[in-house]
């Protein structure tokens, strides 16, 4: 449905909310989705909603859950359906469901009440410190870099592959034949009495 689509300015914010903490872009946009209709509901804008999916989900992850909870954990929040066994982030921070209806019907609203509630941004800060998030954060960097890279030198590329392509064989576009290189056979015949030897 149109709601579940993300567009691009929005992808390129959760790519960034990625960068900036230790989840991966993928756990962000997955959470965002699946807080998207939720959220809109509990009377949250989209803005409000990416904001509190990147302090939600480092939240969660810093009190260690993993991936497959964060969904639960923050859909709860908004929603309500706090159970102590499934709600950790709630239940640590005291919240009921009581409390979440209360803050959907006050003239703050839930976003604000919650941001306030959990100090989520100071949790969301300290978790890039740790090795996971400086090894996650470096991952998330370096696959926008190579995007960013790839479509820079995109024809440079190409010329590159080609040469190197050509060096190894040449491929005959009517029939299809592929001649390797004689040089590239010798050479591994080269390598193999190397070995031998």
């Amino acid at each position: 449905s149109d709601a579940m689509s993300i567009s691009s300015d929005m992808m390129k914010k959760l790519q960034r909310d990625a960068i900036m903490t230790s989840a991966t872009t993928e756990e962000m946009v997955t959470t965002f989705r699946a807080l998207l209709a939720p959220g809109i509901g509990a009377g949250m804008s989209i803005d409000e909603i990416e904001e509190f999916t990147k302090v939600g989900v480092n939240a969660v992850k810093a009190m260690g859950l993993n991936s497959t909870q964060f969904v639960q954990e923050l859909r709860d929040l908004v929603q309500g359906g706090i159970q102590p066994a499934s709600s950790t982030l709630a239940t640590s921070l005291g919240l009921t469901d009581e409390d979440i209806k209360k803050a959907k019907a006050s003239s703050e609203g839930l976003f604000k009440f919650l941001m306030n509630r959990m100090n989520f941004k100071e949790m969301a800060e300290k978790l890039p410190d740790t090795l996971e998030g400086q090894m996650s954060q470096l991952k998330e960097v370096s696959t926008l870099a190579s995007a960013e890279i790839t479509e820079a030198f995109e024809d440079d590329f190409k010329d590159v592959v080609k040469i190197i392509t050509s060096l190894i064989a040449t491929v005959n576009t009517e029939t299809g034949e592929v001649t390797i290189n004689p040089a590239i056979i010798e050479f591994i015949d080269d390598l193999k009495s190397g070995v031998g030897d």
